[in-house]
C-alpha cells in the first residue's frame, strides 16, 4: 500500500496550492479595487481641469477618503493576513520597506516617495 503516503501527500499539495490561489485571487481583487479607485481620481481630476473655477480640494478628497482606505486595505493584508505566498511580510523598519513589490509600490505612490539604493524612502521634488 505504498499509494496512500503518496495520495495523502498529493492531496496537501493541492490544499497548499488552492490556498495560495485563494491568497492570489485576493491580492488581484485588491489590486483591481484600487485600478477603479485611481480611475475615479482620474476622472476627478479631468473634470477640474475643464472647470474655471477648479476646485482641487474634492481630489484631495478623493485620494484621501477611496484611494488611501484601499491602499490601507492592500498594506494590511500583505502585512498581517498573508500566510500561503512565498512573498516577505510588508514591513517598514527604519525606513527600509520591505516586502511584496506590489505592495512596496503602492506605499511608494502613497508617500510621494522613491527608495534609493539602499531600499530607504526619500521624498521626491518637481525642482530636483
Amino acid at each position: 500500500m505504498y499509494l496512500l503516503p503518496d495520495l495523502l501527500e498529493a492531496l496537501n499539495e493541492l490544499h497548499l496550492c488552492q490556498r495560495k490561489v485563494s491568497e492570489l485571487k485576493s491580492v488581484h481583487n485588491k489590486l483591481h479595487q484600487i485600478e477603479l479607485q485611481l480611475e475615479g481620481l482620474w476622472v476627478t481630476i479631468q473634470l477640474q481641469l475643464l472647470r474655471t473655477q477648479k476646485d482641487f480640494e474634492v481630489i484631495k478628497i478623493s485620494w484621501e477618503y477611496h484611494v488611501i482606505p484601499t491602499i490601507d486595505d492592500i498594506k494590511d493584508f500583505a502585512a498581517d493576513e498573508m500566510q500561503f505566498l512565498e512573498d516577505e511580510r510588508f514591513r517598514i523598519d527604519n525606513g527600509n520597506i520591505q516586502g511584496p513589490k506590489w505592495v512596496i509600490e503602492l506605499i511608494i505612490l502613497q508617500n510621494g516617495r522613491t527608495r534609493n539604493r539602499n531600499g530607504k524612502l526619500s521624498h521626491t521634488c518637481a525642482s530636483q
